[in-house]
């Protein structure tokens, strides 16, 4: 059996020396990267790949198959030797196809230009060749530039590796700030105790705070603008890239105001609310929830339970909460005048009146008096202004009595004389519901009664000259009633 192995062997080294096969060595480098050795994808002698096999001397074809670069198809003669055989080729890079991927940071305007797009060998910088999608480049290493209108230029190194794929120009283009100003004006100047406006710009993308300056980033903004005083503004605005100014321009609008009821009353020393406040532009009563626009001139009369009415033509500034009259004033006090009465109201000709006051002339407002019932009487508290004549009115008679000769809780008498004003008043009334044979009436009636015709009586020839000319003016239309009236305006004129 060892003679049988011994012999193969000697067989086997005897066919190889005659036929003389030999191994393959491969030294393959590339263009690009330059000299760069590579083990390629397909390197085959007659379909037979070099790394598996050994060949005799002989012609063979050679093929060379690498992505990214040209094939190699050639023949080559591998001469007798026992040196394995050495394959050295350089394979040249492919062009590539070119694509372009840009994106923005902030999405341009249509109106923009386009991008341009150099590439330059790095090796000749000052060579710049414009590339667009569908142009092919041959691989190497490059200066890529990129610039459009608005934008941050871009400028890279860009190695291009050989690759059978489509070379993607892949960048972002961050758009250049934008010159920002703010023109904030006021549909009405704010004092100078408000402050200025404060401007709030927050990125809705990347929600970060505009700290201020002179630039701004393009994109979308929350803007706020507030100053106290007036409504704050808030919207989105949208900053485009561009080489202009954005310039936000908006206008401050000031808030309605609430009028504060309290005055600082210098002769007092302390704040003074008032009991009510009227608008004297439309005589209506201010609520405490009415509101003015800042800017308007404002009439207003300000009632207090204790001081004199106090009136205030101001124009209202803008601010935040109530408007305080500011500047002290100086207000009237008035003074308690207490007294009782049997009766508050009486009714005359079917007419029910209630008592009204007055000194010296001037009738006392409601704000002034407090009635509380007791039992049999009522009593009255009157806040007063200094005076000398007072009298109580009820209906159209009144009595009246020196304040130098009134006694606090004294009880008033009843009146015992005829106002002509507030009879002719009365009689107006009379008519209005029961006709004016009806107003002839209650003047008969007065001239018929003893007491009240002592009062009409020590009316003064004015006053009855005044009283006639309202009773010639009734229309009646019996000769009875035209008769009667007659007689009336005779006694009446007759008597003075």
């Amino acid at each position: 059996m060892r003679k049988g192995v011994i012999f193969l062997i000697v067989l086997v080294s005897i066919y190889t020396q005659e036929t003389n096969f030999r191994s393959i060595t491969l030294d393959i480098t590339t263009e690009f990267p330059i000299g760069e050795n590579i083990d390629p994808k397909v390197v085959e002698l007659d379909g037979k790949d070099v790394r598996q096999n050994l060949f005799p001397s002989g012609i063979y074809e050679l093929k060379i198959i690498e992505p990214g670069f040209l094939s190699i198809c050639k023949s080559v003669t591998i001469p007798p030797g026992d040196s394995p055989f050495v394959i050295r080729e350089t394979l040249r890079t492919k062009l590539r196809r070119i694509d372009i991927r840009i994106i923005y940071d902030v999405e341009p305007p249509n109106r923009l230009k386009t991008y341009k797009i150099t590439m330059s060998p790095l090796a000749q910088r000052s060579i710049q060749r414009e590339v667009r999608k569908g142009d092919t480049i041959k691989p190497g290493s490059y200066l890529l530039r990129i610039s459009q209108p608005m934008y941050e230029s871009i400028e890279v190194k860009q190695h291009v590796w050989p690759d059978n794929r489509t070379y993607v120009i892949d960048q972002k283009l961050f758009a250049k700030q934008v010159p920002i100003n703010f023109q904030i004006s006021h549909d009405v100047n704010p004092p100078d105790s408000l402050g200025p406006y404060s401007v709030w710009l927050m990125s809705k993308k990347l929600r970060v705070l505009f700290m201020g300056g002179e630039k701004i980033r393009p994109g979308k903004y929350d803007l706020k603008i507030f100053q106290p005083g007036y409504y704050t503004i808030k919207k989105v605005i949208d900053i485009k890239p561009s080489e202009d100014l954005f310039l936000v321009k908006e206008q401050l609008i000031a808030k309605k105001r609430t009028i504060c009821f309290e005055l600082l009353v210098i002769n007092g020393g302390c704040l003074q609310d008032a009991s009510k406040i009227i608008n004297l532009d439309n005589q209506k009563e201010i609520g405490f929830r009415d509101t003015f626009k800042p800017g308007q001139r404002i009439h207003l009369l300000y009632k207090f339970r204790r001081y004199e009415d106090f009136e205030i033509s101001t124009i209202l500034p803008p601010g935040e909460g109530p408007y305080h009259f500011k500047r002290g004033i100086a207000l009237v006090h008035l003074h308690p005048l207490e007294f009782t009465v049997r009766h508050s109201t009486k009714m005359m000709d079917g007419i029910k009146y209630e008592y009204t006051f007055t000194i010296d002339g001037k009738t006392l407002q409601d704000i002034h008096i407090k009635k509380e019932k007791g039992i049999g009487r009522f009593y009255y508290t009157l806040m007063i202004p200094k005076g000398k004549i007072f009298r109580a009115y009820v209906g159209y008679k009144y009595m009246e009595i020196e304040l130098k000769k009134f006694r606090s809780g004294m009880s008033i008498k009843k009146p015992n004389r005829i106002s002509v004003i507030k009879l002719i008043e009365h009689l107006k009334k009379v008519g209005e519901k029961d006709g004016d044979n009806a107003s002839l009436n209650v003047v008969i009636k007065l001239y018929e009664n003893s007491d009240d015709k002592e009062m009409l009586q020590q009316l003064s020839r004015s006053d009855i000259k005044e009283l006639v000319t309202r009773l010639k003016s009734l229309k009646l239309n019996k000769p009875k009633e035209q008769n009667q009236l007659q007689k009336l305006i005779d006694h009446l004129t007759q008597d003075k």
